[in-house]
């Protein structure tokens, strides 16, 4: 009669612990590479809705809506800055001749107000509006760090500046913000008494990881006087390790 061999249970145990120690090194990988792509995915929803908005709400109020950066400054020169605070940041700028900056230097803001309550109040589906104090209006949570907190612990040897755009006291207590109905958040560059039209995004509302070039990207209205705002232009005040600059995650979640 034949023999049949069969394995030995000490085989078998070998066996799998051989696979599990395969499937505990590459399933976080692989974890970590399904949320990046579904991250990639949200993004590219979320950038697509909101430059539609943009472009539908202008071709509404029926005219070039004078809210953007210069696409092309009509300026010659770089602004010098010739005053800093005590973190740093430039606080005074003059042109290279050392006169006052025209008020349009960056960029044409007239329209912003108006533009931002129809974008907000018509276009866009709004669950939760906060004028200031996002934290305690339930705009935004305690999860969220601004980015001289992310940056201070990973360096607590140099103090960032606390009243920054975008710092933890700013966000927080400052910034105007919008919650959709879809749950994504939008955080202006300052509080509704400021016009300037950029903005940090949160993609994923307020899901984890709200983090900096994870889930979190800023961008900026850039346009024309004859056309009005053009471009939703990436911008990047931060991104904390793995993560991606705006300008990268709009490359990326367009491959």
């Amino acid at each position: 009669m034949s023999r049949r061999r069969g394995f030995t249970l000490a085989e078998v145990l070998i066996t799998l612990g051989v696979i599990g120690v395969v499937a505990a090194m590459t399933l976080p990988m692989l974890i970590q590479n399904y949320q990046k792509t579904v991250l990639k995915s949200q993004f590219k929803k979320v950038y697509a809705e909101f430059f539609n908005a943009i472009k539908l709400t202008q071709s509404k109020m029926e005219a070039p809506v004078y809210c953007f950066y210069w696409d092309k400054s009509p300026y010659g020169y770089n602004a010098v800055c010739i005053e800093h605070n005590e973190y740093g940041s430039c606080t005074k700028w003059e042109t290279p001749t050392g006169d006052k900056l025209p008020s349009d230097y960056n960029g044409l803001y007239s329209n912003c107000r108006s533009f931002y309550d129809n974008l907000f109040g018509q276009t866009l589906k709004i669950a939760n509006y906060c004028p200031d104090n996002a934290l305690s209006n339930g705009c935004i949570t305690e999860d969220y760090r601004g980015i001289d907190k992310v940056k201070t612990e990973i360096d607590d040897s140099v103090q960032y500046d606390p009243n920054s755009s975008f710092s933890d006291n700013t966000i927080k207590k400052k910034s105007e913000a919008w919650v959709l109905v879809d749950g994504t958040v939008f955080l202006k560059y300052c509080n509704s008494k400021c016009t300037t039209p950029v903005f940090t995004i949160d993609i994923n509302g307020h899901k984890k990881p709200n983090k900096w070039g994870y889930d979190l990207f800023s961008f900026q209205f850039k346009g024309t006087p004859n056309d009005g705002i053009t471009k939703l232009n990436p911008l990047n005040y931060y991104y904390e390790k793995g993560g991606f600059t705006t300008a990268q995650m709009l490359f990326e979640s367009h491959r």
